[in-house]
């Protein structure tokens, strides 16, 4: 079976704001929750250096010759350790772990899939692995692999993506934490990078005055006075530049502060740290600069709750992206956000996409991260990290599940008996047919095509459209053709924008392709 990134398979639009959207009438946008595989969990620990078993964190999914490969981190609480590991699957649902290189793990000898150091937490707690598809980029630094030290952040290059060789002049940036995520965007021609740091707030001690900073990591110490002592490097973001980083030394006013969550901080209190999902630019995955907050938590979510990952990807004619969402209770939620250009995001849904499992099954305690999805025919496929234990749990369970979501069906326009009208901003043309992703089982939709001006084109209005009254995801790849009494499409139009208007009633539409 043929599997494709969501990145690589999407020639579609989705149909979330205003940035596709140039009206809609009588219709909702409704958000969807993936259905959970009962295969699940389809990935968990086989091997003698993977400790409390593989899951996914800042790890990333992408396609190869075998099928699918997917980069999974595995931590060992005894020692401390974090490794780097490999599964691959030509079906999706078993999953191999290749066994190439040679570690010594205490007085044992054991064989990993990734040719990486072992990394105690002041090393390697996981690596993200990006291609770059540039054609003049040399074969040996095909695959980019980056990852936190306290030291700073390193990047590897591989030709393989299982053999790693550091760049010479390690570390290179120091304005990230351990969560990584990168992306080549090909719009800008750069590398983009979303990753965490922690943003504390709170007064201080000595002048009374706020304080709001951003830290890689930080160390708390309470003071004989009762006051807290805050240590760390602070990051100070510039606006096309690079990070200026500064060890600072805080005292702080103290008092009702929350229990650790797991992670090292307090996330309500006199003074707080939450995690914060920032954004830097590259071009050669070394240099890294105009890095800023971008996503953070707002009254609309719980208190004290944070965001700890962003996995982002560009589909549909948006920046989309799964959050991992938790606050002092511990545990992870996985939201969905969508974005115009990768900088201002919007999460008008709160819910999750996939759900934590009930009390005992192998995911009651976290949704630790979800790579972009893979789509397979009508379908796409979502692998999740996963765990039975919540983030202050060490001795937790990990595994990966998989989850399914009908093609585009993060969300989807809804109208009921009374018949509603949506019309697109002008969309570039590519397969000179209108193909729908919609569920009109019980209803109906039809279109009608205008030029970019508003012009209407003569025998292509909703009266002389043919009523589409399936479900599209019957088809294999999820998409029916609207047809008119003058042919699927109208002659003469070569790459010009066109907008489409749908009328439709009892039915979902979730995107749209011209």
């Amino acid at each position: 079976m043929a599997y494709k990134l969501y990145t690589e398979a999407s020639d579609s639009l989705l149909l979330l704001d205003g940035t596709t959207v140039e009206k809609s009438e009588n219709c909702t946008l409704s958000f969807k929750t993936a259905l959970k595989d009962p295969s699940s969990p389809v990935i968990t620990g086989t091997e003698p250096w993977e400790g409390g078993g593989p899951y996914i964190f800042s790890g990333n999914i992408l396609t190869v010759e075998e099928g699918l490969r997917l980069y999974y981190v595995a931590w060992e609480n005894t020692t401390n350790l974090y490794r780097i590991g490999i599964a691959e699957s030509a079906d999706g649902l078993c999953w191999h772990k290749p066994k190439t290189f040679e570690r010594k793990l205490g007085d044992r000898t054991v064989f990993t899939s990734v040719d990486v150091e072992n990394s105690p937490h002041i090393g390697w707690p996981s690596m993200n692995v990006v291609r770059d598809p540039r054609p003049e980029t040399p074969e040996e630094r095909r695959y980019c692999g980056m990852g936190f030290t306290y030291q700073g952040t390193k990047v590897y290059f591989s030709s393989d993506g299982r053999s790693w060789m550091p760049y010479a002049n390690n570390p290179v940036w120091h304005g990230s934490s351990d969560i990584i995520h990168c992306i080549w965007d090909e719009s800008l021609g750069k590398f983009l990078c979303y990753y965490k740091l922690w943003r504390l707030q709170g007064i201080s001690a000595d002048d009374g005055c706020p304080v709001d900073l951003l830290f890689t990591t930080f160390k708390e110490k309470t003071l004989p006075d009762g006051t807290s002592e805050i240590t760390g490097p602070a990051v100070t973001q510039v606006p096309s530049g690079e990070d200026i980083i500064t060890q600072v030394k805080l005292r702080l006013v103290s008092g009702g502060l929350s229990s650790d969550d797991g992670g090292g901080g307090h996330l309500l209190g006199a003074w707080n740290t939450r995690r914060v999902v920032c954004r830097a630019e590259s071009e050669d995955f070394i240099t890294w600069k105009n890095g800023a907050v971008v996503l953070d938590t707002d009254s609309s979510d719980r208190p004290g709750a944070n965001i700890q990952i962003a996995h982002v990807f560009y589909a549909g004619g948006y920046y989309l992206a799964f959050l991992a969402v938790h606050d002092q209770r511990g545990f992870f939620d996985q939201q969905f956000a969508f974005s115009a250009d990768g900088v201002n995001w919007n999460r008008p849904w709160r819910g999750n996409i996939v759900s934590r499992g009930a009390p005992g099954e192998f995911d009651c305690g976290m949704i630790t991260e979800i790579p972009q999805p893979i789509v397979s025919g009508s379908k796409m496929l979502l692998y999740y990290g996963a765990s039975g234990g919540d983030h202050t749990d060490n001795n937790a369970v990990f595994s990966v599940g998989r989850a399914i979501l009908r093609r585009d069906g993060f969300a989807a326009r809804v109208a009921g008996d009374t018949a509603a009208t949506l019309r697109t901003r002008p969309i570039r043309i590519n397969k000179k047919q209108v193909l729908l992703n919609a569920n009109a089982e019980g209803g109906w939709v039809t279109g009608a095509l205008f030029t970019p001006d508003g012009a209407a084109i003569p025998g292509f209005g909703h009266g002389d459209c043919t009523p589409f009254d399936g479900d599209s995801a019957s088809f294999e790849n999820c998409f029916g053709k609207l047809t008119w009494t003058s042919g699927d499409f109208p002659a003469g139009y070569s790459e010009d924008n066109m907008v489409l208007e749908l009328k439709f009633a009892r039915a979902e539409v979730y995107s749209v392709s011209l």
